[in-house]
């Protein structure tokens, strides 16, 4: 899951701004890089995914109860 909510902005970033980023320090252009996609994939993009697939990543408890129950009888 972190991997399809890192890739995309750092893939619109290296397309998008970095182009008009060009004279600056690598150095400059790294930071900016990872401070803007980290802000935005923590604040923005893992909650919104995180919503998305609630019911996969956190299923019901009795899906569990039910599993455990019938394998001890």
């Amino acid at each position: 899951m972190n991997t399809s909510a890192v890739f995309p902005p750092v893939l619109l970033f290296h397309l998008i701004i970095l182009p008009y980023l060009g004279g600056l320090n690598p150095l400059v252009r790294t930071f900016l890089l990872c401070l803007c996609v980290t802000a935005l994939v923590t604040w923005i993009l893992m909650p919104r995914l995180q919503r998305f697939l609630k019911k996969w990543l956190y299923p019901p408890l009795q899906a569990f109860r039910g599993r455990y129950e019938r394998g001890t009888a």
